[in-house]
């Protein structure tokens, strides 16, 4: 065989070698991918507690909680537990980072003050002809869950946190009359906003997470009425004292 012959062969064998490696790589992050969609919806059927349903109640922890129960079980963590530990942490500022471009106090910042001006309500209800109303709980929502998760990483201080979340409590609460309203509103923004970015599976996860809250004995919605009084100093009192004790 001629040298360049050999040479040719020899690079074609390398090639189709790489294009091998980079089948069986893609081939695997579809798996790791599917597997990753039904663990999330094996999750959204189960709470889990860190201690007991008792430790739940009508309070500015326990509403905050109650609302982001649904993240908390899609990441397969305890509902009832405020403070994240340091492996949570990692996950929730890798979340931020890949989901929302969140990787500061400002950038933070930047979407809590996005979502409560702006958000995607207006745009949804001018989309669909349904009122803006319907979305509201898509957007303050997640500014309940953005808070918490920005307080966790130190991004928010506890003042700060709680003044998001009384003012998403104010918001929601004046526009829901329950957790099923606030659930069915959820939902419809979250419909939406997978539709236009192509998450069709999304919906799905989160509906299941909202069926096991709403019928579940041991649900943190059994537990923490929807029209808690959340107020921003309560927030901040309630962090002072936990801290006094540590």
């Amino acid at each position: 065989m001629a040298k360049d012959d050999w040479q040719f062969s020899e690079f074609m064998s390398d090639w189709r070698a790489i294009v091998g490696l980079i089948a069986v790589c893609v081939l695997g992050l579809l798996v790791l991918n599917r597997l990753t969609v039904r663990q999330m919806k094996n999750q959204a059927r189960r709470i889990v507690y860190a201690t007991t349903p008792e430790t739940l109640g009508p309070s500015f922890e326990g509403w905050t909680l109650a609302v982001i129960a649904r993240f908390n079980m899609n990441m397969g963590r305890p509902v009832d537990r405020f403070q994240a530990s340091w492996f949570q942490r990692q996950g929730l500022e890798i979340v931020l980072q890949k989901d929302w471009q969140i990787t500061s106090a400002a950038t933070l910042s930047r979407a809590l003050q996005q979502l409560n001006d702006v958000g995607y309500r207006h745009h949804y209800g001018q989309a669909t002809g349904e009122p803006v109303a319907t979305f509201l709980a898509w957007d303050y929502g997640r500014i309940v869950w953005l808070a918490w998760a920005g307080h966790q990483l130190g991004w928010l201080d506890r003042q700060a946190m709680a003044t998001w979340v009384a003012r998403a409590a104010s918001a929601m609460q004046s526009t829901y009359a329950d957790w099923g309203a606030f659930a069915t509103g959820y939902l419809r923004g979250l419909t939406q906003w997978s539709k236009e970015v192509s998450a069709a599976g999304e919906p799905e996860i989160s509906k299941r997470a909202f069926e096991t809250l709403m019928t579940d004995p041991t649900s943190p919605w059994r537990r923490v009425p929807w029209l808690t009084r959340v107020m921003a100093r309560e927030g901040a009192l309630t962090g002072q004292a936990a801290a006094m004790q540590t």
